[in-house]
């Protein structure tokens, strides 16, 4: 791993420890930066509008997966929360996922 790789695991790894969030996935818990405040893209004109949901972005080590995350699976939180994945990005060291927040009801 190169000394750019390491510097940024090692400040990815203080991030999750200082402000990371307990997640249960796939039946086992891990610790993820979950960023609430995400916008919706905007429409293309005479596109049609619908309700928009809540967004969030869930960016994960991937050494806390065996393999990624895929569209359609479910993170929960420690409120009860589901985060539906929608997309998955890959990096050398994350895996961030963009997911519909549904509260439980």
């Amino acid at each position: 791993m190169s000394n750019a790789a390491t510097d940024r695991l090692d400040a990815l790894e203080e991030l999750l420890e200082e402000d990371g969030e307990t997640l249960t996935f796939r039946s086992d818990s891990l610790t993820a930066i979950v960023d609430r405040n995400l916008e919706a893209s905007p429409t293309r004109k005479g596109q049609v509008e619908f309700t928009e949901r809540p967004l969030t972005r869930i960016e994960l080590l991937r050494s806390d997966v065996t393999s990624a995350p895929e569209a359609g699976e479910v993170f929960e939180d420690a409120a009860g929360e589901f985060h539906r994945v929608e997309t998955v990005r890959s990096t050398d060291l994350t895996y961030r996922c963009d997911c519909l927040l549904s509260s439980p009801e």
